[in-house]
């Protein structure tokens, strides 16, 4: 009986113990919760802050005045943005030309070295169907309507006073709107 109760004190000493540290590790937790749902809080009215000021904003482009300084410096950017597009555009043309070009050259030259008496229809077929295409492109260019080259280039060129808008003038002048339109239509 002596050694069972010797047993259970230290089994209860040691409970005791084990209890404590579970205790004092619940009370850090608790304050680590506390100090974090403060954390939240703060965070949480700050991010609120900054929502209320962000709608309150209105997004500007390049230029001041106003609606109308928005409106000329998102005409600008697109004006730039239309301006990159055109000239990737006119660098695939060339490159397509190009191929063309090389395609017809190489098909002429087959067309002018083809042997009438070889019997292969292969061959017959595709200088026919060369011959053909020929012929529509004679057709075709004639009523096609071609873009001059120097109004791409034109277009391409940046803006500034001789060519293009003259973004300067609009965002440095006192005119007001309706003069802008009228200088717009004349």
């Amino acid at each position: 009986m002596g050694k069972a109760e010797k047993k259970r004190k230290a089994m209860a000493g040691e409970a005791r113990d084990l209890r404590q540290r579970v205790e004092t590790k619940i009370a850090e937790l608790k304050g680590e919760i506390a100090t974090l749902e403060t954390k939240k809080e703060d965070l949480t009215r700050k991010h609120r802050k900054v929502e209320q000021e962000e709608k309150g904003k209105v997004v500007r482009g390049e230029g001041t005045g106003g609606k109308l300084g928005v409106l000329m410096g998102l005409a600008k950017a697109r004006v730039n943005e239309l301006r990159q597009i055109l000239e990737d555009v006119v660098g695939q043309r060339d490159e397509l030309q190009e191929r063309v070009r090389e395609l017809e050259e190489l098909l002429t030259k087959f067309k002018k070295d083809y042997n009438p008496n070889f019997n292969d229809e292969g061959v017959k077929a595709a200088v026919e169907s060369f011959e053909d295409y020929s012929a529509r492109e004679e057709t075709e260019r004639a009523s096609k309507k071609v873009v001059n080259e120097d109004d791409i280039l034109s277009v391409l060129q940046e803006d500034s006073e001789r060519n293009g808008v003259n973004w300067k003038e609009l965002e440095e002048g006192d005119a007001s709107v309706t003069d802008i339109i009228y200088n717009f239509e004349a």
